[in-house]
């Protein structure tokens, strides 16, 4: 009996030294940096200007059965899911998406892509809804044009009533009998021959319903939010005191120091905030600049946004010219080196968005920490340096990362 007593107040002893010493760990400035990165300090669900319609539950709804049919790829095979799959963090575990044909970049997460402001890993799209129409004409994706785009969802009963509802009554040009089977500016030549065919009316009611049908999608990809993680609800023990063990082990804890130690890893100059991302494009030596796989990221993104006819301050925007001023002054100057940079993506629930990077080169977490611990010297210049960490420090940053789940 006496041991066990013994026993009893020696393990309270441990349980309360190991409390102690894991909230005492951070000083005030450590803290602030800690709180920065939780969903606590998620900022509200931001507006979306140029689609009125984002937030509409009826636009939702529909959104989300466009987003599951297969009947708006070319050959009824591929939908927006075939390669955002719910069950994998809405990506597909490839390196480079597949659809009609194999694609030339990674598919990244959708989840949280509300809050952010550029889309693409080049950003050749300023909002969800103008973003969600690129797959649709896509000759790797799934390969369609928009005017059979638009002419499934409003021919459609189903469909029809819905996008009646939400927009307004179809444009009487969409009836026509003679209008062909594909017409778009992009897709193969008779898609495009056709589409030049058409006046401009015709053409802009086109674009009208085509604006309207990503504006759905727009409004169900806005319900897709972060959930919180481990690593969460160990920012708020700290915040509450709690004296619950803590949520998080001593190496995670080393990593989380490595991780806003600017002198060690620099990690927080691109993956800051509440979304673990700047939302900004960086050359981390991964851009391509010859062959098949020619891709040179930010530096051709950045023309595509501002002469996309879908961007903010264009026709089918719903915003005021004062509400695009993430456009309106964007930084144009080609002396920034944009070549062969890419979108920071975010490292909420990493874990589920592997492989990594624009080129999904990358297979595991430890791959991804070692690129960056010696970065490549042989692709022109980047921004990156060498971290130089142990493998015990390596170790340790990747336990951290893991806790974002």
């Amino acid at each position: 009996m006496y041991m066990q007593i013994l026993f009893c107040i020696f393990a309270l002893f441990l349980c309360s030294t190991t409390s102690a010493y894991t909230f005492a760990q951070w000083n005030e400035k450590e803290l602030s940096v800690i709180k920065s990165l939780s969903l606590s300090s998620l900022p509200d669900l931001p507006p979306s200007p140029s689609n009125k319609y984002a937030d509409d539950p009826l636009a939702q709804s529909l959104g989300e059965k466009l987003f599951f049919d297969k009947n708006l790829s070319i050959n009824g095979s591929i939908s927006c899911a075939s390669c955002h799959h719910p069950d994998k963090l809405f990506t597909d575990g490839l390196p480079r998406g597949v659809g009609v044909n194999a694609t030339g970049r990674n598919t990244p997460t959708i989840v949280g892509s509300a809050w952010q402001r550029w889309f693409y890993w080049d950003g050749r799209k300023d909002s969800l809804w103008s973003q969600a129409l690129i797959p649709f004409e896509a000759p790797n994706e799934m390969g369609s044009s928009r005017l059979a785009v638009v002419r499934h969802v409003v021919e459609d009963d189903d469909y029809g009533e819905t996008y009646q509802r939400l927009f307004g009554p179809v444009n009487p040009l969409l009836g026509r009998l003679n209008l062909p089977a594909n017409a778009g500016p992009l897709g193969d030549k008779t898609s495009k021959d056709n589409w030049f065919r058409l006046s401009n009316v015709t053409q802009g009611a086109i674009n009208t319903a085509f604006s309207n049908i990503g504006k759905a999608l727009e409004a169900y990809q806005r319900t897709l939010i972060y959930k919180p993680t481990r690593f969460d609800r160990y920012v708020r023990q700290l915040m509450t005191e709690d004296n619950k063990s803590p949520l998080l082990d001593q190496q995670e804890i080393a990593g989380l120091k490595l991780f806003i130690n600017p002198e060690k890893t620099q990690c927080l100059q691109c993956h800051n905030g509440a979304t673990f991302t700047n939302g900004g494009f960086h050359n981390i030596g991964t851009g391509t600049f010859t062959g098949e796989a020619l891709d040179l990221g930010r530096f051709l993104g950045l023309q595509a946004v501002l002469r996309d006819e879908f961007n903010c301050l264009g026709k089918y925007s719903d915003a005021k010219l004062t509400q695009c001023s993430q456009l309106r002054f964007l930084n144009k100057a080609h002396h920034i080196p944009l070549q062969g940079a890419f979108k920071t993506p975010s490292l909420r629930h990493l874990s589920q968005t592997s492989p990594y990077f624009h080129d999904g080169r990358l297979a595991t977490l430890e791959e991804v920490i070692a690129f960056y611990n010696e970065p490549a010297t042989n692709n022109g210049p980047h921004e990156l340096v060498p971290l130089n960490l142990s493998e015990d420090e390596i170790a340790a940053l990747s336990a951290f990362l893991k806790t974002l789940e």
